[in-house]
């Protein structure tokens, strides 16, 4: 991963340093040394895809302009066909880890709810519905103030208590 980030940060200057090459000294040296400098260009050009920067494809992009004006016709056109070729995976590759991000956040996003949902069912207020079980009636009725709606005159208070129902117990009443 260390040598990803120094890679990196050094494809924008080798790209600068190949324009200003080709600019200021590519018709004075020989042949070979021509080819060499040709060869570099399109391995820049080729590595592009690779790199995740905006100053990576900027620094291309001078080399670009740089090879249109000094190269030769069909080194120059050999050149920018590889160029438009690295940044259509540039783009497709930048679509697809911002694709993958935005997956990333949903899933994430997802999970959050649903830790908050798996949470919120274990809280004792949010498992309460507006149903409880009447002890004496042995039915399950609406909640009014912790009291069922029927009187049951002359019972013991304990007997008289409502229980809550979660709304899963509740289905489970109803299946």
């Amino acid at each position: 991963m260390a040598i990803y980030r120094l890679f990196t940060t050094i494809y924008p200057l080798v790209c600068k340093e190949l324009s200003l090459i080709l600019r200021g000294a590519y018709r004075k040296v020989p042949k070979n040394l021509q080819s060499l400098i040709f060869q570099d260009t399109l391995t820049a050009f080729r590595l592009l895809p690779e790199m995740k920067t905006r100053s990576a494809v900027s620094a291309a992009h001078l080399l670009l302009q740089s090879v249109e004006a000094t190269l030769p016709k069909q080194k120059k056109n050999l050149a920018v066909t590889e160029y438009k070729n690295a940044m259509i995976a540039h783009k497709r590759r930048a679509k697809a880890r911002q694709e993958e991000n935005a997956f990333k956040y949903k899933l994430i996003n997802s999970y959050h709810c649903i830790s908050a949902w798996i949470s919120g069912n274990n809280s004792s207020k949010k498992l309460k519905s507006s149903r409880g079980y009447c002890r004496y009636c042995k039915t399950i009725v609406w909640l009014d103030n912790m009291k069922c709606f029927d009187d049951h005159i002359g019972l013991n208070p304990e007997i008289q208590k409502i229980d809550p129902v979660s709304p899963s117990q509740l289905l489970n009443g109803v299946v």
